[in-house]
């Protein structure tokens, strides 16, 4: 099968291949070095190097970013995003083997993202294995139809028959957030007794409120974050129980995605989930065996 290969450029089977990292703000934030990570792991593997960029016009690939790119004879492109969601790519990269890490894409060559369908009922699961029927979702402010993880939830909950939209507080995507968004829920005539924050910042804030209205963490209120690359769970007193997002086996699959596009000449437009594994710590019990009178 023959080799994907731009116009101009020797067989990739024998010349030296260079992919390009680029991405919006997922390279700025605590991960970016274990989603970096993993990709250099990978193409050490394939015989690649990889070139670190970032795009000149914000978090969109644009035209000319793509030319930069293939005048450093890239032959590879891994677009990697903040979001989790949705991005728009432009119908140049159809030039080049690519690949969307973070983010779906109807025009990506490949596109690795966490299964978030998966984590969501592993979390919702544990909780309601330990006795919850009150549980509520705290996440940021965002649009519910882009967010994967609410998503996620609200389907877990649906089908496990525990979900209550009254449960369900988003505000800024902060420890703040975090802070107001579970006095709101520990005020409710019907409080939860667990709560599924969207990361680890909403988390601490959730802690805060949890310690001020006295709802000790795990007798009166059990938390888990979903994404645990903002906090270390083992910091939080209890311990935090979060769901780990894979970054550096993401990082690999986008290379391994990209070297078969390059050497075999696929391009499948498939999508690939990674398995996220819940990492148990203290902030998760049963609920008490009495309903739990509303806080504050």
């Amino acid at each position: 099968m023959a080799s994907w290969q731009l116009p101009g450029q020797a067989d990739p089977d024998v010349t030296p291949l260079t992919i390009a990292l680029i991405g919006d703000g997922m390279l700025t934030r605590s991960y970016a070095g274990t989603v970096i990570s993993g990709v250099r792991a990978a193409a050490v593997e394939g015989g690649a190097s990889v070139l670190l960029a970032a795009p000149n016009h914000g978090p969109v690939l644009a035209d000319d970013d793509l030319g930069g790119l293939l005048a450093h004879r890239v032959i590879g492109i891994i677009i990697a995003s903040d979001g989790g969601g949705a991005v728009e790519l432009p119908s140049e990269l159809d030039l080049v083997p690519h690949v969307a890490l973070n983010a779906s894409s109807r025009h990506a060559g490949s596109q690795i993202i966490p299964d978030y369908e998966h984590a969501a009922r592993a979390v919702v699961r544990e909780l309601v294995d330990a006795g919850h029927l009150r549980i509520g979702y705290v996440g940021g402010r965002v649009n519910t139809s882009g967010d994967p993880w609410l998503r996620g939830v609200a389907r877990a909950l649906v089908e496990s028959e525990t979900f209550d939209p009254e449960l369900v507080i988003t505000d800024s995507p902060n420890a703040a957030g975090g802070y107001r968004s579970t006095l709101t829920a520990l005020r409710l005539p019907a409080p939860p007794t667990a709560l599924i924050c969207l990361d680890g910042r909403l988390a601490m804030g959730a802690y805060q409120a949890a310690q001020e209205l006295r709802a000790v963490i795990p007798d009166r209120l059990s938390v888990i974050a979903l994404d645990d690359s903002e906090i270390l769970g083992e910091d939080l007193r209890p311990p935090l129980t979060t769901v780990h997002l894979p970054y550096f086996r993401m990082g690999q699959e986008a290379v391994r995605s990209l070297i078969g596009q390059m050497r075999d000449g696929r391009r499948a437009g498939n999508e690939i989930k990674v398995t996220c594994d819940i990492v148990r710590r203290q902030s998760v019990g049963s609920p008490s065996p009495t309903d739990p009178e509303p806080a504050g």
